[in-house]
């Protein structure tokens, strides 16, 4: 008695479709775990942020308008170093900066 190639064929396509349906179950397993791990993190951050308004002073140095940042001033205000700002005169400065270090420089 032989093997019937239809009969085979069949039980071939079961085995893949088995197959397919065990690795859809393990990528959805996957994809919970990671929805979860999405929500942990999404909840610990909502908590770290809670009711802290005080802005990160480096976002506050690009864009000072945000909320909790301090308005430093009206734009071409020279900036707290004396360098920043349309009258700043950095010569000036680089010629101050020298005449300070100058006593520490070698000859």
């Amino acid at each position: 008695m032989g093997t019937n190639p239809l009969i085979l064929q069949t039980a071939e396509i079961d085995a893949d479709k088995c197959s397919n349906f065990e690795n859809k179950v393990q990528e959805a397993s996957q994809a919970i775990n990671n929805l979860s791990s999405t929500l942990n993190n999404a909840a610990q951050c909502a908590s770290l942020t809670a009711g802290n308004t005080t802005a990160v002073p480096d976002i506050c140095k690009t864009n000072p308008n945000l909320p909790g940042c301090t308005v430093t001033g009206p734009a071409g205000v020279a900036g707290p170093d004396g360098i920043t700002g349309p009258h700043s005169n950095i010569w000036m400065k680089i010629q101050n900066r020298y005449q300070v270090v100058r006593p520490t420089l070698m000859p």
